[in-house]
């Protein structure tokens, strides 16, 4: 028997779990019902329709529904985790996952907040304010190893270790096996990463692997008691810090670096639609440019992102960053 769920299926679905606990009358319920369906901008309906609804919860779902007999008639699930949708393939850890995935999005977007919480509403679904998702854009590509991701969604929200099976890029043919705690799905570039605690790795803080061909076999292994992130984590400020996701690449610390870009006057506006980072102080105007002071480490990504800028941005200082951007403009000048 297949069910089209509708807004008006779903809201009896959350009404029935909520009446446990309120005992209502069905009569009550109906009004409850109706009044949930005006607030909606929907039709209300009659107890006649409403009595074909339960009866098609009660085929759907059988013992689960429970009826009491007696001066008044109660339908209300005996269980929280019952629902319609489990019935039709819609699973509450499913649409958990959904949440999560749109809560993930880093920046303001109202449409993907309003599909938050209408989510929530709909199917009755509570969510922890923390994600384990970290995306910066839109461009999220359904590559063949993105296979991975729901695995270690799981092992996220589970606290499962994993046995991770990689393809080393320096030696060929050669096989790294690690032992890794997963804290966080990143996403940058249209580029999945999966950020954790490493038991082979344990100096490294924010020890990360690229969700990529290299990955040859991920394996569940309860074994291993699960390593809590450390308090002194903090992703977010970790990302702040830096373009993309890699470390400094000239600090053993991985100290950030003030950075001082001159860009010329027209293309500042873009820029400031697109910050690298939280500008220091107020930007200086030289003649027909703007010089502008960012906060951030070095790395390959950053280097990137300024050649993105072509002529219209120069590396002023420190003069370790101009250094690789000279070496890297005489390669390109030998191609070209």
């Amino acid at each position: 028997m297949n069910i089209k769920i509708t807004d008006r299926i779903l809201i009896i679905d959350h009404l029935l779990r909520e009446n446990k606990s309120k005992k209502l009358s069905k009569q009550e319920l109906l009004d409850l019902l109706n009044k949930r369906l005006l607030e909606e901008k929907l039709n209300s309906i009659s107890i006649r329709q409403f009595d074909n609804d339960i009866t098609t919860f009660k085929k759907k779902l059988g013992k689960k529904l429970s009826v009491k007999e007696g001066l008044k008639h109660i339908y209300y699930y005996d269980r929280k985790d019952i629902s319609i949708n489990n019935s039709v393939g819609v699973k509450s850890k499913d649409i958990k996952l959904a949440i999560d995935f749109i809560k993930g999005f880093r920046g303001e977007n109202i449409l993907l907040k309003t599909l938050e919480s209408e989510i929530k509403k709909k199917f009755n679904i509570k969510s922890a304010s923390q994600t384990p998702f970290h995306l910066d854009s839109n461009n999220i590509y359904d590559k063949e190893y993105s296979k991975f991701i729901p695995k270690i969604y799981k092992a996220i929200m589970n606290s499962i270790v994993l046995r991770i099976t990689y393809a080393s890029r320096k030696k060929e043919n050669e096989k790294l096996v690690y032992t890794f705690h997963p804290y966080l799905l990143k996403e940058f570039n249209g580029r999945w990463f999966v950020f954790g605690y490493c038991s082979e790795k344990p100096e490294i803080h924010y020890f990360h692997l690229s969700l990529d061909n290299r990955i040859l076999k991920m394996e569940e292994n309860h074994s291993i008691e699960f390593k809590t992130k450390s308090k002194r984590i903090d992703y977010d400020l970790y990302f702040q810090d830096r373009v993309g996701v890699s470390d400094g690449l000239y600090d053993v610390d991985k100290t950030k670096h003030k950075i001082k870009l001159k860009f010329t006057k027209d293309y500042f506006d873009y820029i400031q639609s697109k910050p690298l980072s939280n500008i220091i102080g107020q930007p200086r105007i030289s003649g027909g440019f703007i010089e502008v002071t960012f906060e951030m480490c070095i790395n390959n990504e950053l280097i990137s992102r300024l050649f993105s800028f072509k002529s219209n941005c120069e590396v002023l200082e420190p003069e370790v960053l101009r250094e690789k951007m000279r070496e890297e403009v005489v390669k390109m000048n030998l191609k070209y």
